[in-house]
């Protein structure tokens, strides 16, 4: 086990923060076993969105970009900071993925199963209504276990196949640290540009992202390197890069291997970017990073349900027209990102008052 470190700390607290902000924009939720459908009604009965949303969406467009990505490398650094250092025992290999299924895939299935699914169901999310147990069954191997459909509990069962495949690819595979990133990134725009498993969730989601996980865990060591050779120059570049790349998207319709190119320019200006954010909260922002790190687990596992059940208060109350106005629209930013995070530390807190620390 290695030390901790203060800039994995803070990047993965920004991390954390962009994925909720992320997940706190859309007035729609769909996929192919249903969905929430605010956005509609509000150009139904209001004819029009409010500025401040339009902002907001135009923001976490951006966002959208990279932040994924982002929380796959520094996931992938911490990883380099507790994978075993002896890899030709094979009992602490053993040991170590028993402990990575215990942290992920445990939360995954108790949170999708007994928490997501139910307020899914609630709130309406699936179509259908009066489902068969057969049919609600099959929903739930399809979208949960195979991760077919909207699932953003996707990233668990990544960072577990991602974890073991990086240690016993360490162990198993002699090839250079280049080569590796070199041969998943072949693997990954193959895939783009030759769908093959787009309908098998739990492959393509792996395939598409492991490469930057690997890269996490291969650039911490170079960690204190790469912060001293750091120019801000640098930083402001990558933003205004990060911007481009985000107009561009937005207003051509590019082909697919340009589409690829450009979205990975604009991950690694983001990435970047977010760097040097680190860089300037490190200097200039003195909280305990190391305690609030220890919440990003349970934010990123009660946040996005929460959403849910807003989503389907503001529809319930009734107050559809509500939408349309810029006040209102700015208090639901708040209470779809501030408020929610609020209460999802609370249940973090309930989880480890009742040793259940393995859910958070």
């Amino acid at each position: 086990m290695r030390k901790r470190n203060l800039e994995i700390d803070i990047l993965s607290c920004l991390a954390t923060a962009l994925i909720i902000i992320g997940h706190c924009a859309y007035y729609q939720v769909s996929s192919d076993f249903g969905g929430i459908n605010l956005d509609d009604s509000m150009w139904q009965y209001v004819g029009y969105d409010t500025k401040i949303h339009q902002t907001f969406l135009c923001i976490v467009d951006t966002i959208y970009l990279f932040h994924t990505r982002l929380f796959l490398m520094v996931s992938g650094a911490v990883l380099y900071l507790s994978s075993p250092r002896q890899l030709d025992d094979n009992a602490i290999i053993k040991n170590f993925c028993k402990k990575r299924a215990k942290r992920l895939l445990v939360p995954y299935v108790v949170v999708f199963t007994f928490i997501l699914m139910p307020i899914r169901y609630i709130v309406g999310y699936y179509s259908i209504n009066g489902l068969s147990v057969l049919t609600f069954l099959k929903r739930y191997i399809m979208e949960g276990m195979l991760i077919t459909g909207n699932n953003y509990l996707w990233y668990l069962w990544v960072l577990f196949a991602g974890s073991v495949a990086i240690v016993l690819g360490e162990k198993y595979i002699h090839l250079s640290v280049k080569a590796k990133i070199v041969l998943l990134y072949l693997l990954r725009i193959s895939q783009q540009i030759i769908p093959i498993t787009h309908s098998i969730g739990i492959i393509y989601m792996f395939v598409d992202n492991f490469v930057y996980l690997y890269i996490g865990y291969v650039f911490m060591p170079h960690l204190d390197r790469i912060k001293k050779s750091s120019k801000p120059a640098l930083g402001w570049f990558s933003f205004i890069i990060l911007l481009g790349m985000a107009i561009l998207l937005r207003k051509l319709e590019l082909l697919p291997l340009f589409s690829i190119a450009i979205h990975e320019v604009a991950i690694w200006a983001g990435c970047i970017t977010m760097w040097y954010i680190m860089l300037w909260v490190e200097r200039h922002i003195s909280v305990n990073w190391k305690e609030c790190k220890t919440y990003g687990m349970g934010l990123y596992l009660y946040t996005d349900p929460l959403n849910y059940l807003i989503l389907w208060g503001v529809m319930q109350c009734g107050k559809i027209t509500l939408l349309g106005n810029e006040w209102f629209a700015f208090a639901l930013i708040l209470l779809r990102t501030i408020g929610i995070s609020c209460v999802a530390v609370v249940i973090v807190n309930i989880l480890r008052k009742c040793k259940l620390t393995y859910l958070c």
